[in-house]
């Protein structure tokens, strides 16, 4: 009886082994971002494609490379249904930024949620564009990040009949960051007003912009503007027009011309 009970606990011992090594072996590693609510792990990041709400266009792809920590779409469309974003960011796996690369066009559409959040450094770059329709936040940067948009072209219409929202913002509690470089970008954002809202840009500790320039309005620029919400006072950074955030503007990237005059 002895010899049976000891076999059978050490039958139970392995088959526990076993079961832990199972698990183990199935464990996914998760690498800090969601697509149209799905977290992104080793487990699905190979068909990315399959995702409910993403559709990849003729001749488009959308993967993922953890080496670099870049998410890069051609003609890629994302629809959020619900309370979901179309793209969530919210740690940096391996310490690196986040990078979105776009080729093509591309596009996301959310409703009551804004369309690409981010809570860690992200970078949007690439010679393609990115169209976002919202009746929310377009990109909104959480914390002390910094967000950087490079050598692309983005257009964001945060539109709604309730209250204003804005085409990018950052996390007014907080200290986030924008740099805008050898990028476009037309953002625009209406809706009731509710001070500060609605506005294009702002709500950043700074806006830098580089290689680019805001072309309308004509009299827009870089400000800093202070504000009352919820019996607390902000000043941030927004693009301006005159003594307030504006709710509708174009950047250009500057075009060097090939030519010299007098050497």
């Amino acid at each position: 009886i002895i010899y049976k009970s000891m076999k059978l606990k050490h039958l139970m011992r392995v088959l526990l082994v076993l079961l832990l090594g199972s698990g183990i072996a199935k464990a996914q590693t998760k690498y800090g971002f969601k697509i149209c609510g799905v977290e992104v792990n080793s487990g699905n990041v190979k068909k990315l494609n399959e995702i409910e709400g993403v559709t990849v266009g003729a001749g488009g792809n959308i993967s993922y490379s953890p080496e670099t920590n870049t998410l890069s779409i051609k003609d890629v469309s994302m629809q959020a249904e619900g309370v979901r974003m179309c793209l969530y960011v919210y740690s940096a796996y391996k310490n690196l930024p986040f990078t979105l690369h776009l080729e093509g066009e591309n596009q996301f559409n959310t409703t009551h949620k804004e369309a690409f959040g981010m809570e860690c450094d992200a970078r949007i770059e690439g010679s393609g564009e990115l169209f976002i329709r919202t009746n929310h936040y377009g990109i909104f940067v959480h914390h002390d990040a910094t967000l950087a948009i490079e050598d692309c072209s983005l257009e964001i219409v945060s539109e709604t009949h309730g209250e204003g929202y804005t085409g990018i913002s950052g996390y007014w509690h907080t200290q986030p960051k924008l740099v805008i470089k050898n990028a476009s970008i037309y953002a625009k954002a209406s809706g009731k007003e509710n001070v500060p809202y609605p506005y294009a840009i702002g709500g950043f500790e700074s806006i830098t912009l580089e290689g680019s320039v805001i072309t309308q309005p004509s009299n827009a620029e870089i400000g800093s503007y202070t504000f009352y919400w919820d019996g607390a006072s902000y000043t941030k950074q927004f693009v301006m027009s005159g003594d307030k955030p504006i709710t509708e503007v174009r950047i250009e990237k500057v075009i060097p011309y090939e030519f010299s005059i007098c050497g």
